[in-house]
């Protein structure tokens, strides 16, 4: 039965009152963050585990429950069909505890909005969630709604009505949601046309993108040259280094190891287990007591090595444990929200601004670095806007930039691989009206420079009828770019208590 309730649950509805396609930009973002709830009934018991008692999180005073939260989890765990056991145990558990900590934020999230909704005056009708729970298959006996089906799920699965039936509106409301955000984003049948001719047009260009501070890295300079610089810029270079002082300072760091003894599972255990470890342990045999007997996966083998970490990184009490500690020595017990730690401290790095002397060839690479690069930038837009394009592509030759070409792409294309800025860049082009060459211009768009080589400009006339859906894909983006925006602002605002036992 349960097989077959999760199966009518992913079926078609006959009778759809949305006009939208579900496969839609529009469908696949909201339900990025609101995964069809409807597909989570269908899990008995037996796969939800036994601790289904608690919270998962409380969202505006909401409670999820864990029962809801191991639901979800299991079907996203089936549903990706990532075998965990080919990664190694580190891996393994680093996997499992993102798949958990982002399926908590999916419910999170779909709660949020849900909240957000009925708050903004969106409602779904007692009716509205009667009529969609009896016409659900599985709850059907020759095609009659049968109560006594969907108590014997709800009593199966250990939930009750008023749950089910809340995750029901939730759905409901996500369709609404949908329905809002592409309605209100519909374009005229003008802008639609304009923008399907687009698809009639094809470009092929050259193209070149970089950015200076990626150029400056790749220079390379000897020692002998460094020395020259110091000589000759000594004063310029110590200006430049009070001016980006606070870019060589350094954190305090420690190089740490750690035993974890976790307490989530069996406290009482844990506090024996805690005892047995420091009346053995020692600075000499701290990494093999750890590969025996510490729970951090992703620790353990190598000893509880946990490498230089900086302040704001750990968990507040291990932080103030490991920083305080001198080099060498070995805590007492440190309680965190993971268990109980031993931390023996191996190595120490002061922070603060180091002096010119310390830094100055460093200093003087980069500065070198700068001026080359910035003289030959200069260079390069001298030439394109005196139109001397031959020597424009010897500059570029010499920043070490090299073009990549992008061939037959349409003029309404929204995303071109190597070109990040590719709206602003089809801008530029559909200005040219086919006229061909070396563009005598550098481009700056979000840090990065910009230049374009129009090889070939070609239009194609449309077949009579046919529709390239420009237009739609522009309205589906358009939707797709203000939910992203409003979800974002609603989960800024929520209230939120996570369970954080579940993330381990």
């Amino acid at each position: 039965m349960f097989e077959k309730f999760r199966k009518s649950l992913k079926s078609k509805p006959k009778n759809s009152e949305s006009g939208i396609k579900l496969k839609s930009i529009v469908a696949y973002v909201i339900f990025g963050a609101i995964i069809l709830v409807f597909a989570l009934f269908g899990i008995t018991p037996d796969r939800m585990g036994s601790d289904l008692g608690g919270n998962a999180a409380i969202v505006n005073g909401h409670s999820i429950s864990v029962g809801n939260f191991r639901r979800r989890l299991d079907l996203v765990e089936r549903s990706t069909n990532l075998n965990l056991d080919q990664f190694p145990p580190a891996q393994r558990e680093m996997f499992a505890a993102e798949l958990r900590r982002r399926t908590l934020e999916d419910l999170i999230m779909g709660e949020g909005l849900f909240q957000k909704a009925e708050k903004l005056g969106l409602k779904v009708s007692d009716e509205e969630v009667r009529r969609t729970i009896t016409s659900i298959d599985a709850f059907k006996e020759e095609g009659q709604f049968k109560r006594q089906n969907y108590e014997g799920y709800l009593t199966s699965t250990g939930q009750d009505a008023a749950s089910f039936e809340r995750e029901i509106r939730k759905e409901l409301m996500a369709q609404k949601l949908r329905n809002l955000f592409a309605f209100s984003h519909q374009i005229s049948m003008e802008t639609k046309d304009g923008l399907d001719s687009l698809n009639q047009v094809s470009l092929t260009f050259d193209f070149a993108t970089f950015s200076p501070s990626n150029l400056r890295e790749k220079i390379s300079l000897s020692k002998a040259q460094v020395d020259e610089a110091l000589a000759k810029d000594l004063g310029a270079i110590r200006a430049n280094f009070e001016q980006r002082k606070f870019e060589f300072a350094e954190e305090e760091q420690v190089k740490a190891r750690h035993i974890l003894v976790r307490t989530d599972k069996d406290p009482s255990g844990a506090d024996k287990k805690v005892e047995e470890i420091k009346s053995e342990l020692t600075a000499k045999n701290f990494a093999e007591m750890a590969k025996k007997w510490s729970e951090d996966p992703g620790s353990k083998e190598k000893g509880g090595e946990l490498g230089f970490f900086g302040k704001g990184r750990m968990d507040p009490d291990f932080e103030n444990a490991a920083f305080s500690l001198p080099i060498g020595q070995i805590s007492e017990p440190v309680k965190s929200q993971f268990g109980y730690h031993f931390i023996l401290v191996e190595e120490k790095k002061e922070g603060g601004e180091p002096s010119f002397e310390e830094v100055k060839e460093t200093v003087a690479r980069q500065y070198v670095a700068r001026r080359r690069v910035d003289e030959k930038l200069e260079s390069l837009k001298s030439h394109l806007q005196s139109g001397d394009l031959n020597s424009a592509r010897a500059d570029l030759k010499a920043l070490g930039v090299s073009w990549e070409t992008a061939k037959d792409v349409k003029l309404g294309a929204d995303q071109i691989p190597g070109l990040s800025q590719t709206a602003e860049a089809m801008k530029l082009l559909a200005a040219r009206r086919g006229q061909l060459g070396l563009l005598p211009e550098l481009m700056e768009w979000s840090g990065e420079y910009h230049l374009f080589d129009l090889k070939d400009w070609n239009s194609v006339a449309a077949e009579k009828g046919q529709s390239q859906g420009s237009g739609d894909a522009y309205s589906e983006r358009l939707a797709s770019e203000s939910f992203q925006k409003w979800a974002v602002s609603v989960r800024d605002d929520l209230k939120v208590e996570r369970n954080t036992r579940l993330m381990r």
